[in-house]
């Protein structure tokens, strides 16, 4: 907290406020909206404004990424086998096993469709046990169990190592998440003893036809990140579904490249045009996809801890109305109070607050790191303000420790300063609170999830009636 204490003077030629707004690069129409609507209201205020956009565009088609919101390729090959499994036999024991870690089922994303097949498990798994081990393959979305598979010590398993049993075909399709996960039936033995030099199965991908997202190391516990350091006693058997159109998309891999590239070059064109023209483009270090806007966020900061002479520092997005008369009022009160913490630090945000917001295991907000059940209180990302002295620390001294890597920005500012432990402003204090989703609030600080059109029916409503929920709330 050293490092803060060094900024909290206040200084003479400083603005009230600078506003980042969060902004993809294509969205030029978005951008536009706000200029020609509630920004006109800063331009007579102590305010600047900047949107926030990545100076680099991913170099991999849509199509060709492992997620469409990250900037990761997805490499398959369409030849050789049509028959896979998610792990092999390897006979050769782990070099070191100390460095290894047990896992009790995973979860993993389809590519491409596939059928299958059977359900395996190492067969030193069931000998340990004196009752059943059911594996089951579940729909991470829905909690559907799709099929399952149950193994009994009291079978014959003199046969081979990795013990397999058939199952209903079933088609995964493109897209598709789920887990394996083991379960002991009727066990009476408290625990299963297995050594980590007792498992044989090596993980494989399939050519690239699946992707392996987390580990499961206890039912009770949130899934961690997919790493080789792993292994798991049990594997899925499929087959290749639709070959010829898998063969087809790789054969028109260059032909998307060439297709892209020509794309993102005039996007490049016509965001440097604009960027010239309007001089209100914040350029950030960063390749402009969902999954790097914690990234991007933290950019902003360092940026603004350098560059943005202002008493507050404001984060909202471009499909966000923000009335500026209202919030400027509260922040210049807000300003007069001058409200210091108990190490007499101005460390306060101001926002509404999700807490108790658990942390997701699947879909565009899977969280592979954070491994609390739920997260520590962040700010609705539509709308929030942060004191100096948080830039100063979020900006300099903290910048190269945080974790870039959380699914969201809004989560990962708050565990950013879960350790700061930040005052909040008191609801009771201000006129106006911020919104979080798309009802409209007519005491509301902001109107927020507002289309191109809905941007500018807000600002009519607004002019005409200083209401941007429409003229019949007054």
């Amino acid at each position: 907290m050293d490092n803060i204490t060094q900024y909290v003077a206040i200084k003479k030629n400083e603005i009230l406020l600078y506003i980042g707004i969060m902004s993809s690069q294509n969205n030029f129409e978005a951008r536009q909206s706000i200029r020609d609507t509630w920004l006109k209201l800063a331009e007579q205020r102590d305010i600047k404004y900047a949107f926030l956009v990545g100076n680099e565009i991913c170099s991999i088609p849509p199509e060709d990424r492992i997620y469409e919101e990250d900037c990761l390729e997805w490499i398959v090959d369409a030849t050789g086998s049509s028959e896979f499994s998610t792990a092999e036999i390897d006979l050769i024991p782990k070099k070191n096993p100390l460095e290894m870690e047990l896992y009790i089922g995973f979860t993993f994303l389809v590519h491409h469709p596939i059928v299958i097949r059977s359900i395996n498990v190492q067969k030193d798994l069931v000998t340990a046990t004196t009752g059943l081990i059911r594996v089951s393959l579940i729909n991470s979305f829905s909690r559907e169990k799709i099929v399952s598979a149950t193994f009994s010590s009291n079978e014959n398993n003199s046969g081979p190592i990795l013990l397999q049993k058939s199952v209903e075909p079933y088609v995964l399709p493109k897209g598709f998440e789920g887990q394996i996960l083991v379960e002991t039936i009727n066990n009476k033995r408290k625990e299963i003893t297995l050594n980590l030099s007792d498992c044989l199965l090596q993980w494989n991908n399939a050519s690239g036809l699946i992707t392996f997202l987390q580990l499961i190391g206890n039912v009770n516990e949130n899934p961690v990140s997919f790493h080789d350091r792993s292994c798991t006693f049990t594997s899925l058997s499929f087959s290749l579904h639709e070959r010829g159109e898998l063969q087809l998309h790789v054969a028109n891999k260059d032909d998307r490249r060439k297709t892209w590239k020509n794309k993102t070059a005039l996007l490049m064109k016509k965001l440097l045009k604009e960027s010239e023209e309007k001089k209100d483009i914040l350029f950030l270090d960063v390749i402009d996809v969902y999954r790097n806007l914690p990234r991007k966020l933290a950019q902003f900061f360092k940026w603004a801890h350098l560059n943005a002479d202002s008493t507050y520092v404001m984060k909202t997005d471009d499909d966000t109305f923000i009335n500026v008369a209202e919030v400027t009022k509260n922040l210049k009160y807000a300003k007069k109070e001058q409200l210091y913490d108990m190490e007499g630090l101005h460390t306060y945000w101001w926002s509404s607050f999700r807490e108790g917001w658990p942390v997701q295991s699947f879909g565009k907000w899977r969280e592979d790191t954070y491994r609390s059940a739920t997260y520590p209180p962040f700010p609705c990302g539509a709308g929030y303000v942060l004191s100096r002295d948080l830039i100063q620390f979020l900006g300099s001294s903290a910048f190269r420790f945080l974790y870039k890597g959380f699914q969201g920005e809004d989560v990962a500012l708050g565990i950013w300063l879960a350790g700061v432990n930040p005052q909040r402003y008191p609801n009771d204090m201000f006129s106006c609170t911020w919104a979080c989703d798309g009802t409209c609030n007519p005491q509301a600080c902001n109107r927020v999830q507002l289309s191109v059109d809905g941007m500018y029916e807000s600002w009519h409503a607004f002019r005409n009636c200083s209401n941007f929920c429409g003229c019949q709330w007054t």
